[in-house]
């Protein structure tokens, strides 16, 4: 059984591309690519997939390394050919649990920790992974602009606020190709965008869609781009980091109370600080109820994250953001011992970075 098809539904075709993304040329000259790894591989944790890895054929062993690969190059190649627009890429992955999080709610991403560990549920999985990573990172280092970030102790979804900020890439486009609903914040970050990578339904998440996107399509509130993280924070994320919200709560339920907290003037429709949020908070929900919205929105929200980062946090990210030795040879090796079926697409991988590609 191959896993080929499973990998390349994350694969976005350039028609689709075409159809869900604005013309990114009246935006800027560069654009950040954020990758979560967990959104790709996510599958191999599963009861329906998560005993695939022992039926690989062998030629299929490392296909997680170059898929990732082939994904940074297929939308490095897309923004130059479409746009002409360099990239960078950052591939991000942790299997641990946040040291922040589990500091304020120690069941954290406990399932999601326990089933990825390498003597886990999903054993096989993990050690086949492990093994295509650790060649990822070392391939990832010798191509010019594209980063691998083991974040550790770090949540992954905090990672791209954080390098923005410390790259001063304020004035860049931002894309977060995740299919968290955590990530969905970004959406009211400055120049921040998400792509949920889902194959023909994939589709661009903005300001204007986010509440739609969280909600299922039923609540359609498009100048609610403050009031993402609020939802979050009522609803909850149980199936994904363990995170339990308000008893019988949706997203949109969440939303419905939300809006009753804006229709009494109690929440501003603006951008909200913890402060602000939590005295509206006290104000409309019982103390019980107002005490896990307080944990939940410390959680989900990526700035307070970034805020806490430690000063080895901070110089372990600003290393693995460091341009490597660029070496194509290293690649053109790999692809002959590993890849004959599956290569690296050396092409689309330097797309934008050639002196050519300027003619």
């Amino acid at each position: 059984m191959s896993i080929k098809p499973i990998l390349m539904s994350k694969m976005t075709k350039w028609k689709v591309l075409d159809k869900v993304l604005p013309n990114y040329e009246l935006y800027g000259n560069y654009a950040n690519l954020f990758i979560d790894v967990r959104s790709i591989i996510g599958a191999f944790f599963t009861s329906q997939y998560g005993n695939i890895v022992e039926q690989l054929q062998p030629s299929d062993k490392l296909l997680i390394c170059s898929t990732i690969m082939n994904l940074a190059a297929h939308y490095r190649a897309y923004f130059w050919d479409t746009f002409k627009i360099r990239t960078r890429v950052f591939i991000i992955h942790s299997d641990e649990a946040s040291e922040y999080a589990t500091s304020i709610f120690p069941e954290y991403k406990a399932k999601y920790a326990t089933q990825h560990a390498i003597d886990g549920e999903f054993s096989q999985s993990s050690y086949y992974i492990e093994s295509n990573l650790k060649l990822l990172k070392h391939v990832a280092s010798k191509c010019p602009e594209i980063y691998y970030i083991d974040s550790e102790k770090i949540e992954p979804n905090v990672v791209p606020l954080y390098i923005q900020k410390f790259h001063s890439y304020e004035d860049d486009i931002n894309i977060v190709l995740s299919n968290e609903k955590m990530a969905i914040q970004y959406a009211a970050h400055h120049r921040f965008n998400i792509l949920q990578m889902k194959g023909d339904k994939s589709q661009l998440i903005t300001k204007t869609n986010a509440i739609s996107v969280l909600t299922g399509g039923k609540r359609d509130f498009e100048e609610w781009k403050y009031m993402i993280l609020p939802v979050l924070a009522i609803a909850g994320s149980k199936n994904k980091h363990g995170v339990p919200g308000l008893p019988r709560t949706s997203y949109i339920t969440a939303s419905k109370k939300v809006e009753q907290m804006l229709s009494k003037k109690l929440l501003p429709n603006i951008e909200t600080t913890y402060d602000s949020f939590m005295l509206a908070v006290d104000e409309f929900f019982p103390k019980e109820e107002a005490v896990i919205i307080d944990r939940n929105y410390k959680l989900f929200d990526v700035r307070e994250h970034v805020d806490q980062f430690t000063d080895t946090q901070k110089e372990w990210i600003k290393m693995c953001t460091e341009p490597g030795i660029v070496d194509l040879g290293v690649i053109q090796d790999v692809n002959g011992k590993y890849f004959k079926k599956n290569a690296i697409n050396i092409n689309f991988l330097t797309r934008g970075e050639n002196a050519e590609d300027e003619e």
